[in-house]
């Protein structure tokens, strides 16, 4: 199938009214003021909104990267080390709740790895000797440090660190009396290869292997108009594949199995981007509720279908080198 003829849908900065390709059919709604786009899955009809003639809104302008939050990744402890999360019977329980990394090294004797240690261990803590890094105060079994006086002024705290690839920033800390090696692993997928649990209290889900997706949003003109119109397009295909058998007209019902987010699982599962077939946690494998939540307070757009729909539309069709009816950079959009 041909990509539709954009400038169908573009005239000069402006959307016109009456848009018509010879493979799909836009309507023009201009009710809905700050909508680019609609696909009315109901009605199984395509509409382009006043937005799709304008420039990107400067909040939405970016580039953007979403990572998986349920494929092959684990969930670390806080700040603080301690495990707070109960592994889902899918999943496995790494480290206790309440309990820390065991026998993580908390304090290192002096500069030279023949310094001994000169802090005094408490409770179960342990003060040993590891080859390669010398005279150590560990968390003991526990995970937890158990040290209640101020360190030897010879000793020093072991440094961990962190990338935190969501906000793109590096954590450094070291662990203070009551807590554990931050950032530990304390719960971890099974074979299936999804995380099926959810972190509680102050841990994370780890992203620092995640798969991710990056796109861009700067289109203006007939780019922001063909980009609008792919990303529609893309709901239609996906709302069709998912529509129950002997739904034939409107409205059109839906196969509740598929996870709310309306994307085949079998597509799921095919899916280069890796996107959970499973029901409530297969929702939104992206997190992208979140992602626009933290970025425009809104955190009504999100889910696997909208993900794929952002993705489309960042590759609207082919160029033909007999049009140029493109006002940016000489595009021209194949009919």
């Amino acid at each position: 199938m041909q990509p539709p003829n954009w400038f169908y849908y573009w005239k000069e900065g402006g959307v016109v009214a009456e848009l018509k390709g010879p493979y799909h059919e836009f309507e023009y709604n201009a009710s809905l003021q700050d909508w680019a786009g609609w696909y009315d899955a109901s009605g199984d009809r395509l509409y382009v909104c006043p937005l799709a003639a304008d420039y990107q809104p400067q909040e939405y302008r970016g580039t953007w990267t979403w990572f998986n939050h349920r494929y092959r990744v684990t969930i670390h402890s806080g700040d603080d080390g301690i495990s707070n999360t109960w592994a889902d019977s899918e999943d496995s329980q790494v480290i206790p709740v309440g309990y820390g990394q065991p026998y993580a090294i908390a304090i290192v004797g002096g500069i030279t790895i023949n310094d001994p240690v000169e802090t005094i261990a408490f409770g179960d803590d342990t003060v040993e000797f590891i080859p390669g890094v010398g005279h150590v105060l560990t968390t003991g079994p526990d995970g937890i440090l158990d040290h209640r006086t101020q360190i030897s002024s010879s000793d020093v705290w072991k440094e961990y660190t962190f990338f935190d690839r969501l906000q793109q920033v590096v954590r450094v800390k070291h662990i203070e009396p009551g807590e554990g090696r931050p950032w530990s692993t304390v719960v971890s997928y099974k074979p299936d290869d999804w995380l099926d649990s959810w972190p509680w209290g102050d841990d994370e889900i780890d992203l620092c292997d995640a798969c991710s997706v990056t796109v861009v949003f700067n289109e203006t003109g007939i780019d922001r108009c063909a980009a609008v119109c792919t990303h529609e397009l893309k709901h239609q295909e996906l709302f069709r594949a998912v529509r129950l058998p002997g739904s034939n007209s409107p409205p059109y019902q839906y196969d509740p199995t598929a996870d709310s987010d309306f994307v085949d699982d079998m597509m799921e599962s095919c899916s280069e981007y890796h996107l959970c077939p499973k029901p409530f946690i297969g929702y939104d494998t992206y997190e992208l509720r979140s992602f626009w939540y933290r970025l425009i307070g809104d955190a009504n757009y999100g889910n696997d279908n909208e993900l794929l729909a952002y993705v489309a539309s960042q590759n609207p069709g082919p160029l033909s080198p007999y049009r140029d009816w493109s006002d940016t950079d000489g595009k021209q959009w194949k009919r």
